[in-house]
């Protein structure tokens, strides 16, 4: 049960960051397709597992670089994909 809620969880995670724009696809997907065997530890063997872990690790690296540097570039409004504004 617990590996498939966190299964969930990040899968939701991804596709959101995804969409959102913000953060770097390929740190994502490599968070994304890690964490799968990191999730299901219990049913993949070990140095699969672990193999999992590391690369989610370096997809949770490349995201933290990303949104370091964007602290000092400017970053687009979440809106401004072409919605216009309600009113």
């Amino acid at each position: 049960m617990t590996s498939a809620v966190l299964l969930v969880g990040v899968v939701t995670f991804s596709v959101a960051a995804v969409r959102s724009g913000v953060m770097p696809v390929v740190g994502v997907v490599l968070y994304g397709v890690g964490m799968v065997p990191g999730s299901l530890r219990n049913v993949v063997p070990e140095p699969v597992y672990l193999g999992g872990l590391v690369m989610a690790a370096v997809g949770v690296a490349w995201m933290v670089t990303r949104l370091w540097n964007a602290e000092e570039e400017p970053m687009v409004a979440l809106g401004s994909r072409g919605a216009s504004p309600a009113g």
